[in-house]
């Protein structure tokens, strides 16, 4: 009954003790609060108590637990394991497709299956792919304050502040000098120093050469050269002046056409873009670089299959056929502004990667029946 007297006192409102006096019951009872205090179960703790205050506004049983409740804190382990997805979106992996470059000399050589060779090739393929990561995050450095302002590459790891700048300084720092010194240690000395030429590069790209029109293409192009040389020099595998025309044409016409599809998509838009060279280059000229180089690429490649395989290679000669089917999907999509990004174009083309597939199985034929002559 007691709690049903308490409970009417409520409800009629008002003060408890300011009710009895008006009535002249003051006397019959004292103003109690009226509180759903928890009762301790056998083995509760501090902690136990603690949460208990935190999620009710009664007194607690235990007055010492009680403590400023803060904002809760995401738990350290996922802190470390979003940094470590930035960390890895950082070093842009897609990019890793250009690094294949490695295996063209050993491939062509008909020496890929060699164990050692073979060995070589791979560690050549991850020291690559690790050294061109940490000069992507030194450029992505360099660039945070105008990426943040582009529309798409504000969304990047270390402009978008997912990877911290101090963790992507470091590792930058560690994937650019750990490759080339393991690769040196370990005995591939021109390798490690192909690949030091090639960090030299990009940092000076990253810092100055970038702003340069002409200059930034070539230098780009040139570290694609630099890793098909990489590869033949970790396997030691001598090189044909064919098969560095024939890559050196084949990449100039790449970054040549990315520029241009750069261009027409920034036209317009001149405010968001973060390359300096954009505002130089015209379209016309771009596509005049482009085509050239497209035309090179095919000359140089025919040149470098009948030269590696024999004028009577019926192989050779077959695998022109796809190789320039490739070669003209791609400047179609040059042509039409989609080249931006060549990774997403030869892994999103069902219909070039279709081309390359007939290429390869053509090319390697051909490779095999040299090799078993």
């Amino acid at each position: 009954m007691l709690e049903e007297d308490l409970g009417a006192q409520v409800d009629r409102g008002g003060d408890d003790g300011e009710h009895d006096v008006q009535h002249g019951r003051a006397h019959e009872r004292p103003s109690v609060p009226i509180v759903d205090v928890p009762r301790r179960r056998p083995g509760r703790n501090d902690e136990d108590d603690t949460r208990d205050c935190r999620l009710s506004t009664a007194p607690c049983e235990n007055p010492a637990a009680v403590r400023a409740v803060r904002p809760p804190h995401p738990p350290r382990r996922n802190d470390a394991v979003s940094t470590a997805r930035a960390l890895v979106a950082a070093m842009r992996p897609r990019q890793w497709l250009k690094n294949v470059l490695v295996l063209a000399a050993p491939i062509a050589s008909a020496r890929i299956l060699e164990p050692e060779v073979l060995l070589a090739s791979v560690i050549g393929i991850v020291a690559f792919s690790l050294a061109s990561s940490g000069g992507y995050m030194l450029n992505d450095l360099l660039d945070i304050e105008s990426d943040r302002l582009h529309p798409k590459k504000r969304f990047r790891a270390i402009a978008s502040g997912a990877l911290p700048v101090r963790v992507a300084w470091i590792a930058a720092f560690v994937l650019m000098i750990a490759p080339p010194l393991l690769t040196f240690l370990a005995g591939y000395t021109w390798f490690a120093a192909t690949l030091a030429a090639y960090l030299v590069m990009q940092i000076s790209y990253c810092i100055w050469l970038k702003h340069e029109p002409v200059i930034d293409i070539l230098i780009v192009a040139g570290g694609f050269v630099l890793r098909a040389i990489s590869g033949a020099a970790i396997a030691d595998i001598p090189l044909t002046q064919w098969f560095l025309l024939a890559i050196s044409s084949g990449s100039l016409f790449m970054i040549a056409g990315k520029r241009y599809s750069e261009k027409l998509q920034s036209e317009g838009k001149e405010a968001s873009h973060t390359r300096a060279t954009l505002k130089i280059y015209t379209a016309g000229y771009l596509r005049f670089v482009w085509s050239v180089a497209a035309s090179l690429t095919m000359i140089t490649y025919a040149l470098w299959s009948l030269f590696l395989n024999g004028d009577d290679s019926l192989w050779s000669m077959a695998s022109m056929v796809p190789f320039g089917a490739a070669l003209f999907l791609y400047a179609l999509d040059i042509e039409k502004g989609r080249a931006s990004a060549p990774e997403d174009i030869v892994l999103g083309n069902i219909r070039l990667l279709i081309c390359a597939a007939l290429w390869a199985a053509l090319f390697v034929t051909a490779i095999l029946t040299r090799a078993g002559a």
